[in-house]
């Protein structure tokens, strides 16, 4: 991850999901006197849904965890702070109804709803263990093993 070089800004932003995250990571990245690198969750209308519909998806894939919002400023490094900045909240557990929103996984259920469940649970616990490795970058969480 570009949040590794410690040097670059780095923003993961849904416009539709928190418009206000959205604006800070902006203003911080133009702000930022090094590389800077925001990723963005933007819709198509190959994900088979009511684009109409968009901003209420962006809000329900950053609330399953799909999509967390986070900003890595090393300027927090300089204040004493984490350098991250988590700012989504633990993954709810409605993955699978929210993808199930998207033509692109309605079809491998339909297809295949055997394989398609396990992957569910599969990505579920993923996306947990990324979060949690987030929160731990974040200083939201403790170490594993920590008491």
């Amino acid at each position: 991850s570009m949040m590794m070089y410690g040097h670059v800004y780095v923003a993961q932003i849904s416009l539709g999901a928190q418009l206000n995250q959205t604006v800070k990571a902006i203003q911080e990245a133009e702000a930022w006197p090094g590389p800077s690198l925001i990723i963005a969750y933007s819709p198509c209308e190959e994900h088979g849904y009511d684009l109409a519909l968009s901003h209420d998806q962006m809000r329900q894939l950053t609330a399953t965890g799909f999509w967390p919002l986070y900003r890595f400023d090393p300027r927090r490094a300089d204040e004493g702070k984490p350098p991250l900045a988590l700012d989504s909240r633990p993954p709810s557990d409605a993955l699978a109804e929210t993808l199930l929103n998207e033509q692109r996984f309605r079809r491998l259920n339909a297809q295949q709803p055997e394989v398609a469940e396990q992957l569910w649970r599969d990505a579920a616990l993923d996306l947990q263990k990324r979060y949690d490795f987030l929160a731990l970058l974040a200083g939201k969480a403790e170490k594993p093993g920590a008491d």
